[in-house]
């Protein structure tokens, strides 16, 4: 790995290191949501999850795109898919 390689993941896993952040991901993971939606589905506040929302845009980790109202979310790339995987395999203990 060269030395921009480890800065950009150093940066993803940030971006990864809060409860709320790794909630969010996870039901990104399955499907494109509002705010709204995320913040019923992860149980918190709206503006709580938006703050996260701008934290994980910021650091690359998602995508927004703009529906009438409505701004959806999802994540950038598959490689997250793929970290989230890994890290429910790690410490899911139901599955």
């Amino acid at each position: 790995m060269q030395d921009n390689e480890f800065d950009c993941a150093a940066t993803t896993i940030k971006a990864l290191s809060h409860p709320i952040r790794l909630k969010i991901l996870y039901v990104l993971s399955h499907e494109a949501l509002s705010v709204r939606d995320l913040a019923t589905t992860v149980g918190s506040s709206q503006s709580n999850v938006s703050h996260h929302l701008s934290t994980l845009r910021d650091k690359g980790v998602l995508v927004s795109s703009k529906e009438a109202k409505n701004v959806y979310y999802k994540l950038r790339d598959r490689r997250i898919l793929n970290m989230m995987d890994m890290l429910n395999h790690l410490y899911c203990t139901n599955c």
